[in-house]
């Protein structure tokens, strides 16, 4: 699947504690370390031993959850015993595992990909001195879940909340569904200052919520007179919506879009 990358990992320490693992420039994964336990927030592409690059941060016992169902964030499952997924991706995520070329990478490396876990609204997982507390989200994908670390004011997307937002594959809910489920979630600014979503360079003013929120409706109230047909990737073609952000505020990136299908705009209307 990504097999013509160069695979290398890149750490930083976005804060004491708390580490990106940039998986070849494709995604992140996010390591939390609390007093008792870490987390490791989605495993990445599976191109590279995620598993020891996490045990050279910490060696603290370690819980994994999946934010979503896609190979980005997925394909490095292999290399822990137990990993969390909401049960609304599982089919989605095994269909990219179960790829030839997934296959191969894994018996290469002697990893097992292991069974899914149920994570769900509500569900809070104490590292000792930080919490992480899940918050569903579908859109990008049904099962998407997003975690909250209060004591950091931290919310960590996958990519529910990002300046990329696909919603344009086969299996997207429609962009009003979209809508109205990060309505459900705005009560969340008052709970973070910031957001690291699956493909971030920096921190993200949390206020990319409200602008997303309102990218989202300009698509279903029809304010889409700029919008052009984009080409290429793994859909053919989609349609996209372009939208701004307060270059006064902190963005890792101030150009955002969302890609979208012209039949997929309202709900109950999908053909």
């Amino acid at each position: 699947m990504f097999t013509d990358v160069k695979a290398e990992f890149k750490i930083d320490e976005m804060r004491p504690g708390i580490f990106k693992i940039d998986d070849s420039g494709l995604s992140n994964a996010f390591l939390v370390v609390g007093e008792e336990k870490a987390c490791l927030i989605d495993t990445a592409n599976g191109l590279n031993d995620i598993g020891a690059a996490v045990r050279n941060l910490t060696d603290k016992p370690l819980i994994v959850i999946n934010t979503h169902g896609h190979p980005d964030h997925i394909l490095g499952n292999g290399c822990f015993e137990h990993v969390y997924l909401n049960h609304a991706d599982w089919e989605l995520a095994k269909s990219f595992i179960l790829q030839p070329e997934v296959d191969a990478i894994s018996r290469e490396h002697g990893w097992t990909f292991p069974e899914f876990t149920d994570i769900n609204e509500g569900d809070v997982f104490d590292l000792g001195g930080r919490k992480l507390a899940a918050y569903a989200l579908p859109g990008h994908s049904d099962g998407g879940i997003m975690l909250l670390c209060p004591e950091e004011r931290l919310l960590f997307t996958g990519d529910a909340i990002n300046h990329h937002l696909w919603l344009h594959a086969p299996w997207n809910i429609s962009v009003e569904e979209c809508m109205e489920e990060l309505e459900k979630k705005m009560f969340l600014m008052e709970k973070a200052d910031y957001i690291l979503h699956g493909h971030a360079g920096d921190f993200d003013d949390i206020s990319l919520m409200q602008y997303l929120l309102d990218a989202l409706k300009e698509i279903v109230e029809g304010k889409t007179d700029e919008d052009f047909e984009r080409k290429g990737g793994f859909i053919e073609k989609a349609m996209c919506h372009t939208y701004k952000v307060d270059e006064n505020k902190k963005f890792a990136c101030y150009e955002s879009l969302i890609l979208y299908q012209k039949d997929n705009v309202r709900k109950n209307v999908k053909s």
